[in-house]
């Protein structure tokens, strides 16, 4: 990509920001969101040109890709309530943790958490809930593929996985997969042996717990961006 081209579009959208007419505004800003996603494209397409063994994790999830099952409180989170907001934050560090498991795995997400409510009570559609996680800086772009069934039986605590397994059962074409979860999630050993990775309530998501996410999402890939010992 040029400059010339780069400047366009950057000019573009600025002119079309000091216009003032929402049509402008949102048309600039589409503009030069999707200018970002084809520089980053073309970035993503050298690397990989330049160095194939390090192959970035960035094609578009597609059925019989990997799954990830993903609760989000005690995950993402540590459990840290905000009287003021009424509701719990998404941690930074978390975040990059499970970042790591998307870039060597490109796996798709399947929310399993409480917080897939926003979407079966209709808050908000499925793709507003990943441009909800993009926002807190997760990599889940056209990675959200699904959420699991409402809740039937409430005090159950065999409850979400029971919804896991009918979402499996569903997509039976989804062979590799994992769940990680606080809960202390009991499977048994029929009809799946589920590969779990239960996270401490209080951390949320570990370098530990993301090294065995990607070890059962991406058994035959060397690991990238791991923590230094």
């Amino acid at each position: 990509m040029s400059m010339v081209v780069h400047d366009s579009w950057l000019d573009y959208a600025l002119d079309a920001l000091r216009a003032g007419t929402p049509e402008d505004i949102l048309a600039g800003w589409i503009l030069a969101e999707n200018h970002a996603l084809l520089l980053r494209e073309l970035i993503i397409r050298e690397i990989e040109r330049r160095n194939p063994k390090d192959r970035l994790a960035t094609d578009l999830w597609k059925p019989g890709d990997p799954v990830l099952f993903l609760d989000i409180d005690g995950v993402l989170n540590g459990h840290e309530y905000n009287p003021l907001t009424q509701s719990n934050g998404i941690t930074p560090a978390c975040v990059a943790r499970l970042n790591r498991v998307l870039d060597n795995t490109n796996c798709g997400i399947v929310l399993s958490s409480a917080w897939r409510y926003m979407v079966s009570g209709n808050a908000m559609s499925l793709q507003g809930f990943q441009y909800l996680l993009q926002t807190h800086q997760v990599r889940c772009v056209q990675r959200v593929i699904g959420v699991t069934r409402t809740d039937l039986q409430l005090e159950d605590t065999n409850e979400r996985t029971r919804e896991i397994r009918e979402w499996l059962d569903q997509h039976p074409e989804t062979t590799v997969f994992a769940v990680v979860d606080d809960l202390p999630l009991v499977f048994g050993d029929t009809p799946y042996a589920v590969p779990f990775v239960q996270t401490d309530e209080t951390t949320g998501l570990t370098d530990a717990d993301a090294d065995v996410l990607i070890a059962l999402l991406n058994p035959t890939r060397a690991l990238r961006g791991v923590p230094p010992t």
